[in-house]
C-alpha cells in the first residue's frame, strides 16, 4: 500500500489529473477543499489504482480506470498475488501469465465497463 502526499508516485505513472474551475466550486460546496487536504494548490486527484510488483521491481500487473468506480475486486489482488509466489489453488504449476487467465478477474463493473467498449 503506498501513501502519496502531493500525488508525486501518481504523477510519474500519468495518473493525476486537475480540476477544472466549474468542478472545484462544486468541491468547495460539498465542503471538499483540496488545496487543504492535499497540501497544495494544484486541485488535482489520482486515478485509482492497482500495481503489483515483484522482488525484482517489475510491474506484474496494473489496474487502473479513469472511472473512480471501476475498482478490481479484493479477490483478484489476492489471486495475483498468489499466481506471483505460486500458491493459486486455481492454477497450481501454471506459469504466472498463463495463471492470470484464470477467469473471474474483472469485477461485475470492469466486465461492464469491457463490454460497453471501454
Amino acid at each position: 500500500m503506498l501513501s502519496d502526499p502531493g500525488n508525486r508516485v501518481a504523477r510519474k505513472f500519468s495518473l493525476v489529473f486537475q480540476l477544472p474551475e466549474d468542478l472545484r466550486k462544486v468541491y468547495l460546496s460539498f465542503g471538499v477543499d483540496l488545496e487543504k487536504f492535499n497540501g497544495d494548490e494544484s486541485w488535482t486527484l489520482p486515478m485509482p489504482a492497482r500495481f503489483v510488483i515483484d522482488q525484482s521491481g517489475i510491474i506484474r500487473s496494473v489496474d487502473v480506470s479513469a472511472d473512480y468506480t471501476i475498482r478490481p475486486e479484493p479477490g483478484h489482488t489476492i489471486e495475483v498475488l498468489r499466481c506471483l509466489t505460486g500458491t493459486s489453488t486455481g492454477a497450481q504449476g501454471m506459469d504466472f501469465e498463463s495463471c492470470l487467465r484464470v477467469p473471474d478477474r474483472f469485477s461485475k463493473a470492469e466486465a461492464r465497463y469491457q463490454q460497453e467498449g471501454g
